[in-house]
């Protein structure tokens, strides 16, 4: 007994939504995971190993570069520069976490917080 091929149509739409969503489930498993790394930096006694921050960077301009709309996405980055300019005592990287906090808004803008950290690390380059 032969399909037709109409019937092939909701199976396709089928798979490719179960293929979006295990990506977008990707996705959010790893800002999770980053959000939670950076969300501990400078709790307490804890520092972050340099292999640590790396790895944190080097996955949160991935996870940019696969949703650059993501507002909290821009703002995990602008964070994690945040932080990394503290370390550093580098205006260089306070600006461009300035810039990420910037995209952030662009994309959330009525979302205060993001409004309240750029001002801060607008603040701390002031400072350096």
């Amino acid at each position: 007994m032969a399909m037709r091929p109409l019937a092939l149509i909701p199976l396709a739409l089928l798979l490719a939504l179960a293929w979006q969503a295990q990506a977008k489930m990707r996705q959010h498993l790893a800002f999770t995971q980053l959000e939670t790394e950076v969300s501990f930096w400078g709790r307490g006694a804890y520092l972050p190993t340099e292999r640590t921050r790396e790895r944190t960077g080097a996955g949160i301009e991935q996870l940019v570069a696969a949703t650059p709309k993501d507002a909290r996405a821009h703002a995990l980055q602008a964070s994690q520069l945040a932080w990394e300019s503290y370390w550093q005592q580098s205006g260089a990287l306070a600006k461009e976490a300035i810039k990420a906090q910037k995209q952030a808004l662009d994309w959330r803008p009525a979302h205060p917080q993001d409004q309240r950290l750029m001002v801060e690390y607008q603040s701390r380059n002031k400072a350096m």
